[in-house]
């Protein structure tokens, strides 16, 4: 990944086998498949899909399976015994 890149610059696969698909739909041929990557942007336009740079080419990730790092941000406090509890919580930037 580039040292220039930011947190609105790319995305984090959340799963395994993620497909990548070389248009924004699930019947559009396959171009590989991700495994926890870290996937740089090439556009974010598309409403259900991530665009991003595929090994040398343009794909498209589902947004529900990646997620960027400028996203919801939870922290939790779980005590060994009792209830838990929140200690922050960030939405986008």
């Amino acid at each position: 990944m580039a040292s220039h890149l930011t947190g609105y610059d790319y995305v984090v696969v959340t799963g395994t086998a993620v497909a990548v698909r070389s248009a924004p739909s699930t019947h559009a041929p396959l171009l590989g498949r991700a495994n926890h990557d870290v996937l740089e942007l090439a556009d974010a336009d598309e409403a259900e899909w991530w665009q991003v740079k595929w090994r040398g080419t343009t794909g498209y990730v589902r947004r529900d399976l990646a997620r960027s790092p400028v996203d919801y941000r939870i922290t939790l406090r779980i005590p060994r015994q009792g209830d838990w509890s929140i200690q922050y919580f960030v939405g986008g930037d």
